[in-house]
């Protein structure tokens, strides 16, 4: 959070990659937790609906002419 709301912070050399590792590590934990309480199937059908999504958005922004770039709400959601 700190990383998107001050520009001046993401911009400082070792700061920045301290706080980058830090949201990785805590976004890996908190995957890992969540996925103790699921079985295996749900998570592996989620992880490959994530990579079909993630192949299909990449595959479509090398083959059309339409610029993706312009729907950036759209992306996020």
């Amino acid at each position: 959070l700190v990383l998107i709301c001050s520009k001046r912070i993401a911009r400082k050399y070792p700061l920045n990659l301290v706080l980058l590792g830090l949201l990785t590590i805590s976004m890996g934990y908190m995957m890992g937790m969540i996925s103790a309480y699921h079985n295996i199937a749900s998570i592996l059908i989620a992880v490959g609906i994530t990579t079909g999504v993630c192949l299909g958005v990449t595959l479509f922004s090398f083959q059309t002419k339409f610029d993706f770039t312009s729907c950036m709400g759209v992306i996020f959601v």
